[in-house]
């Protein structure tokens, strides 16, 4: 009974393993599909264009990202150099404030996101393959897509609203003596 049990464990982890590696997978081809499709069109419609507007598709989640993490670097930047900037009190909470609403209202859409990418693997894998179903879930991804993209653009413009005129051109003074230093640095290291 006991070596029954063992080849029983064995294969009940190859099992497991097997669904794990069949959801990589599925990942992979969901993902695969989104960027496809928000790159639009069928693969028949576009033929050898299929590959470019993938690109085009993971690029423009990569703006997406890349604006995500200037919102937080912005944010970074203005906390830890809020006494060369002279930031009142206010203007410090103001900032804690809009940090607070976009990381909530960024984390709401993501969760939607996530349900939205559930609910694309489940139509791509099931017996009755919908594509009206999976295109409009892909329209769906892409609008909250779109809409993380908005949030950003949104909280950078808030966050220079709290800023004086002053405060916004020593911060411009500050970033540009920052990457100057950051080219130098980089100089001397490559001589």
């Amino acid at each position: 009974m006991w070596g029954a049990g063992r080849i029983t464990l064995k294969q009940t982890r190859r099992n497991q393993e097997g669904i794990m590696k069949i959801r990589q997978v599925t990942n992979v081809a969901v993902a695969g599909v989104i960027a496809f499709m928000l790159a639009g069109g069928s693969a028949f419609a576009q033929g050898g264009q299929m590959r470019e507007r993938a690109e085009k598709a993971r690029s423009a989640e990569k703006k997406v990202t890349n604006l995500d993490k200037l919102v937080m670097a912005k944010i970074d930047f203005l906390m830890q150099n809020r006494e060369q900037l002279q930031l009142t009190e206010d203007q410090v909470g103001q900032i804690e404030q809009i940090q607070q609403q976009y990381q909530q209202d960024k984390d709401d859409i993501e969760q939607q996101q996530e349900q939205v990418k559930n609910d694309l693997r489940s139509a791509v894998e099931a017996e009755q393959f919908d594509a009206t179903q999976v295109r409009n879930l892909l329209m769906e991804y892409y609008n909250l897509e779109q809409q993380i993209g908005s949030l950003a653009v949104d909280t950078l413009s808030q966050l220079n609203q709290v800023l004086t005129d002053a405060q916004r051109q020593m911060m411009r003074s500050m970033l540009q003596l920052k990457l100057e230093g950051m080219f130098k640095e980089g100089r001397e290291a490559t001589e």
